[in-house]
């Protein structure tokens, strides 16, 4: 069991006052839209040597983001952040070859495909009960609210894991900071065609065991 076997459909989980956590799929279009755009912007040093326009970006990332994969905070129906999770089965983003040839062409689309294919797509663990952060991030109207932190919280008690893993650039010591706040401590450093494409420094990935029951 995982995250996505433990949201009937069309329920929202852990609502505050205006605030809900909420998987994707159960969100409105326009919530939809501005949750690929805050991937988009909130990753883009690591997206940009792929396209430096970030609607070309949004274009592409859309269509491949797994809505069942991903959970948002609302506040105020408003997104406040997201966090995408993925299994030993299934990434957040599954990258698809036909929207990358509608966007870059035929050759390019092609490329970019395969590339995004094993950098995105090819699940990161192969435990069957460990999960991975693919994305996470806060919309800048919301930062300093902890919001990173109550999604990491969320998913480490809603999903069936005994252990998580995440990747953050080194030189991001906040997030570094959080992360070992919250239990997660560095296995081993990570290279990544996406971070040499945009001249970004090392990552490492980090792991927190969980208890489960």
């Amino acid at each position: 069991m995982n995250c996505r076997d433990m949201n009937p459909p069309r329920k929202e989980l852990n609502c505050v006052n205006d605030e809900k956590f909420v998987r994707l799929d159960l969100l409105d279009t326009q919530l939809i839209e501005k949750t690929a755009r805050l991937l988009v912007d909130s990753f883009f040093s690591m997206f940009k040597g792929i396209s430096k326009d970030p609607e070309i970006l949004c274009r592409l990332f859309l269509p491949c983001l797994q809505l069942d994969s991903t959970y948002v905070l609302l506040k105020e129906n408003q997104v406040a952040g997201f966090i995408a999770v993925s299994d030993s089965r299934k990434r957040a983003i599954i990258i698809r070859e036909d929207v990358c040839i509608s966007i870059f062409g035929p050759v390019k689309g092609k490329m970019i495909a395969w590339q995004l294919h094993k950098i995105l797509s090819v699940p990161a663990v192969t435990g069957t009960q460990s999960g991975y952060i693919d994305f996470i991030a806060t919309a800048p109207e919301f930062r300093r609210q902890r919001v990173a932190e109550r999604l990491l919280i969320f998913v480490e008690s809603h999903c069936d894991f005994t252990e998580l893993f995440l990747d953050v650039l080194i030189d991001n010591q906040p997030a570094v900071r959080l992360y070992e706040k919250l239990g997660y401590r560095v296995v081993c450093k990570k290279k990544s065609f996406l971070m040499r494409l945009a001249g970004v420094k090392t990552m490492v990935v980090m792991k927190k065991g969980l208890m489960v029951g």
